[in-house]
């Protein structure tokens, strides 16, 4: 049976716990909001989504770290370098709290001199090289292709989304990419749907302990929101959808 005694000392902790959280919360809400992502989520989506939270929100510092399109190396700057918030393909992070995003689906992107005349077909690319964008989650989307009975046999594999570009333009081969790391405003590479429907689909993770923060739980809700998602250059091109 508890004690007077006993129940004040759960009270008195219970009011010690919540000063702790308290404190915790305001040293985590003094420090910017760090959000790791792969480079295309950050270019093609998270950009715009910064900029418009800084017209209601001016008072919120971020740091995006962008600088890479493997899952890998998203998840070890939040796992070991402090994130709070991680944008990545859907995988299992048990550890984080996951909310569904949005997804995009891979395109083609071929050389200028391609003449293209509705739905893309295989076989126009036969004499190609094909370019692989190398980081896993694009190798399973190509490798998902066999399922249909496409076999693609890489040529040349590359990390840089910017880099396939340049060799697309220039004559190089072809290749297969999300449609969100491709610039706004293509340049002279052709872009053409795939016959098959493969898609990406992003979530994004976030550290418990990190949204002890009210800045943090800020940003979070604000690039989660639906309406806002909805505003945005990527939305209205219809290059994401928002998951459901």
């Amino acid at each position: 049976m508890l004690t007077d005694a006993g129940a004040e000392l759960i009270i008195k902790t219970g009011n010690l716990l919540d000063i702790v959280n308290d404190m915790l919360g305001k040293t985590l809400s003094s420090r910017p909001v760090r959000i790791s992502t792969l480079r295309s989520v950050g270019t093609g989506l998270l950009a715009q989504l910064m900029s418009d939270l800084s017209k209601v929100r001016a008072d919120i510092r971020v740091e995006i770290l962008d600088d890479t399109e493997r899952e890998e190396s998203v998840l070890d700057v939040l796992n070991e370098l402090g994130a709070d918030i991680a944008i990545i393909t859907n995988m299992e992070a048990e550890k984080y709290i996951s909310r569904a995003f949005v997804k995009d689906r891979y395109v083609a992107v071929l050389p200028p001199d391609i003449a293209m005349q509705g739905t893309l077909r295989w076989d126009q690319l036969q004499s190609l090289n094909f370019i692989q964008q190398n980081n896993p989650h694009s190798i399973q989307a190509v490798a998902s292709l066999r399922n249909y009975g496409v076999h693609l046999r890489s040529f040349y594999k590359i990390a840089s989304v910017d880099s396939i570009l340049s060799m697309v333009e220039n004559g190089v081969g072809f290749s297969i990419v999300p449609q969100l790391a491709l610039p706004e405003n293509p340049k002279t590479y052709r872009i053409a749907v795939l016959p098959q429907l493969i898609e990406r689909e992003l979530v994004v993770l976030s550290r418990p302990y990190s949204m002890l923060s009210h800045a943090a739980r800020t940003v979070l809700d604000f690039i989660c929101d639906k309406p806002t998602l909805r505003k945005t250059s990527a939305y209205r091109r219809q290059v994401i959808e928002l998951a459901a």
